[in-house]
């Protein structure tokens, strides 16, 4: 009797272990990292970078057709830390290389037909001089920035599934329309009736229509690290690296899952566009979400600005 009692004992902490566990974010293995050239020691940076954002998904999105889910595969990234142009130049460039699409032809800031285009493959290259003196800190929060542009945040993907149109916004460029995104903006500006989500105007090729607009001030407070200009003096632990429900949605309108996104009742909160993302945007119907839930934090090895943060990315198809 004993016995039993002790084997029934040691069952209930076993599911109650298992059921606290499961309350956890499960961890995606959806990004596969390649260390062309990498100098010794840096390798964990970007291993952390990795691991941030594996954190906050559940995978693929579960509204993809089985066979697509069936060919789709870990987005491979390749990193090189390399000669670029010396200290003060350029810190690097990243892009998407390769994609799975499904659907129409595609097209570029509003045009053509729509489709579905997913990441399956990118590049970051950053300057060998320039990397080595930001460390710590620093570097990681650029790297989560730049595999965020990989995996389709405001790049390509988002181009040719008409996420990003031009004629909006009277400042020009582009604006964001996706559904998602559009809501998660319109939840952080209590604003249900914005047409848009505001992309930055600011700097170069590398920042201007690529990144949410920190000249707004309700993405300026939320310090999404998607931003071209994210204030370093609030970035001081990997607790403070996070990102805005506005960039949180733009992750279900690329088709990924992140944590917290509960199917079934096809809303994301109070403010979901009324009109369904018929405002050009595509990416798959409005999920109810909640915030993304910031792990705890990891060793870190320095903190320094983050002015690296402002790359040339590279569009490629």
């Amino acid at each position: 009797m004993r016995s039993f009692l002790i084997k029934s004992g040691l069952t209930a902490l076993f599911v109650v272990a298992a059921m606290f566990c499961g309350q956890r974010n499960a961890k995606a293995d959806i990004i596969d990292l390649n260390f062309v050239t990498v100098p010794f020691g840096q390798e964990q940076v970007f291993l952390q970078a990795e691991e941030w954002w594996e954190e906050r998904f559940q995978g693929f999105s579960r509204s993809l057709p089985k066979y697509a889910l069936l060919q789709l595969r870990p987005i491979e990234i390749d990193i090189t830390v390399e000669e670029v142009d010396g200290p003060g130049g350029v810190l690097g460039f990243a892009a998407p290389t390769e994609f799975f699409r499904m659907g129409g032809r595609g097209g570029s800031k509003g045009t053509g037909a729509p489709q579905i285009t997913i990441t399956q493959a990118g590049e970051m290259t950053f300057d060998e001089e320039d990397w080595l003196l930001n460390s710590g800190l620093d570097n990681l929060a650029t790297a989560i920035h730049e595999i965020g542009h990989i995996l389709g945040i405001f790049t390509t993907p988002a181009e040719e599934m008409n996420l990003v149109v031009e004629g909006l916004d009277r400042r020009g460029g582009n604006a964001y329309v996706g559904a998602n995104g559009l809501a998660g903006y319109r939840k952080m500006s209590s604003n249900p009736f914005a047409a848009f989500a505001p992309l930055e105007k600011r700097g170069g090729g590398g920042s201007r229509d690529g990144h949410p607009d920190f000249a707004d001030p309700f993405i300026r407070q939320s310090n999404d690290i998607m931003g071209a200009f994210a204030n370093e003096t609030f970035i001081r632990s990997l607790d403070d690296i996070r990102l805005s429900e506005f960039t949180y949605g733009t992750m279900l309108d690329l088709y990924f899952d992140p944590e917290g996104v509960v199917y079934g009742d096809n809303d994301l909160g109070p403010n979901r566009p009324k009109n369904g993302g018929e405002n050009g945007g595509g990416g798959p119907p409005a999920a109810r979400s909640a915030s993304v839930p910031e792990p705890a934090s990891a060793g870190l090895i320095g903190i320094v600005s983050l002015a690296g943060l402002c790359l040339v990315r590279r569009r490629r198809k």
